[in-house]
């Protein structure tokens, strides 16, 4: 549960601030305190919400969203500064206001009131440190698989099939020929079949010996050298990895999929490249292996993702007839959906707040958003999807709360943690849609072994029973594969 604000305070205490307050009423967008300006007041959120934001490369950067109850400016009593940032009402809303001279008046007119709110401020101090912490450890450790395990070692030579071998080096010498024809002047579409086919049959090895019998027969051919089946699969794999390597990573999105710059593999950079569609990389072969790449199942489920999504704001924006539909997006990357949206139906009347760790994608997405006149209709916020006991996200009421891909990077209890967060954020009759891998799909061998590109494939019998487990338990569930048969989509709604 919520700490209470300024707790230390008795009920006179109240009553003695309630005299000396200005219940003001703000429309959406206003901006009740500016950050880097003096102002020393404390205001309580009477009804309506607002968000607090920072400038973060000159962009804004919503830090938390607070609602009704909520007391703001306290800390400004205990330092004699500028807001460090700015209060802006993320909807119309009531506020109740007492300035720096009334309050210092108050202060120092009632005996005792002075140490119960500095005391009070104290706590409110030690409480934000607290949570911050927790919020930097969260960031740090993040949702996916940060964990390398070793390459090496996993299975002798003698375990290495011999046909294996064979076909690796046959990749290598199709991929020479198509360098080869591509360096005296073959038209790149000419080659493109040949290198697609060879990309294509690394994947096909890879599902082939690293399943059932193949490695029972690869433990058998060197009894001296005991690994047990998982050791046996990451060898496969990591041979393959090694022989295949170089050639791979002459891909641009293969490559960024793999470093991982932002700390995990499917990054804002990463997915609004895979979005673009748009084939790059080094050398002859790379812009090749890149459309290999992107024309693979797991790419083309992303894109589908997303035009899902368009779909379902514009099948919700439809109902909501001209009224304003609020919508919720939990590690939005770059936000794609909603781009595409607003590209499509530039008057709708949607609010979209994007949510992630990730302060670099936002920042990224509130600079695309003010190039095409869309800050108004979408704000950036600053916090973790899956909420601990330390550090809970605090958003305001949707019509629309939606996770793509997040649950692939989480534990159980994560995504239920995730799901009720959702719930909560819900109105009566809201609609949540999360996507989720599957399991077995087309790319999984290739993720796993070629991309290290860690996730947590789940059924649609295990994504039901996390429903069942969370707040939305007795709702009925819509599940759909999309069709690469690479990604579930689950949807239900908050009872009324």
């Amino acid at each position: 549960m919520k700490p209470q604000p300024l707790q230390a305070l008795n009920a006179a205490d109240w009553e003695l601030l309630q005299r000396r307050m200005l219940r003001v009423s703000y429309p959406r967008g206003a901006v009740l305190m500016q950050e880097g300006v003096y102002r020393r007041a404390l205001l309580i959120v009477r009804s309506g919400s607002v968000r607090v934001e920072r400038l973060l490369d000159e962009r804004a950067i919503v830090l938390a969203q607070l609602g009704a109850g909520e007391v703001l400016g306290d800390i400004g009593f205990a330092e004699d500064r500028p807001a460090s940032a700015s209060i802006v009402a993320q909807e119309a809303c009531e506020v109740d206001t007492i300035e720096g001279d009334a309050m210092h008046e108050l202060i120092g007119a009632e005996p005792g009131f002075a140490g119960r709110f500095y005391h009070s401020l104290a706590i409110s101090l030690a409480q934000r440190v607290r949570a911050g912490d927790a919020a930097r450890i969260a960031a740090a450790g993040g949702h996916g698989e940060r964990l390398s395990r070793s390459r090496t070692g996993n299975i002798s030579v003698r375990q290495i099939p011999a046909e294996l071998g064979d076909a690796l080096e046959g990749f290598e010498r199709a991929m020479l020929a198509s360098k080869q024809a591509l360096r005296s002047g073959a038209a790149p579409a000419s080659e493109m079949s040949r290198v697609a086919s060879a990309c294509d049959a690394v994947v096909a090895l890879l599902r082939t010996y690293t399943r059932g019998d193949a490695l029972v027969d690869i433990g058998y051919s060197d009894l001296l050298a005991f690994r047990d089946p998982g050791q046996i699969e990451a060898g496969v794999g990591d041979f393959i990895f090694r022989e295949t390597f170089s050639t791979f990573m002459l891909s641009a999105t293969m490559s960024r999929c793999h470093a991982k710059p932002r700390g995990f593999p499917d990054d804002a950079e990463t997915m609004a490249a895979i979005y673009r569609d748009e084939a790059e990389g080094d050398d002859w072969l790379g812009p090749l292996i890149d459309r290999w790449f992107l024309s693979r199942p797991l790419c083309r489920s992303r894109r589908a993702g997303v035009q899902h999504l368009v779909s379902v704001l514009e099948e919700m924006s439809a109902a909501a007839a001209g009224a304003e539909l609020r919508v919720a997006s939990l590690a939005s990357g770059c936000a794609a959906e909603l781009f595409g949206f607003f590209q499509r139906h530039r008057g709708a009347n949607l609010v979209a707040t994007c949510v992630d760790r990730d302060e670099q994608a936002l920042i990224a997405g509130a600079r695309r958003a003010e190039s095409q006149r869309l800050q108004d209709r979408m704000s950036f916020l600053l916090g973790n999807a899956v909420p601990s006991e330390a550090v809970r996200l605090a958003l305001g009421p949707h019509h629309l709360v939606y996770a793509l891909g997040l649950g692939e990077y989480l534990a159980d209890d994560q995504v239920v943690a995730m799901l009720d967060l959702a719930h909560s954020t819900l109105l009566p009759g809201g609609r949540l849609v999360v996507s989720h891998l599957a399991p077995d799909h087309a790319d999984q061998e290739l993720m796993g072994n070629l991309l290290h590109w860690q996730t947590r494939p789940r059924s649609g019998d295990e994504l039901r029973a996390l429903l069942a487990r969370s707040r939305f338990a007795g709702q009925p569930v819509d599940l759909s594969l999309d069709d690469a048969q690479v990604t579930l989509i689950a949807s239900c709604r908050k009872a009324r």
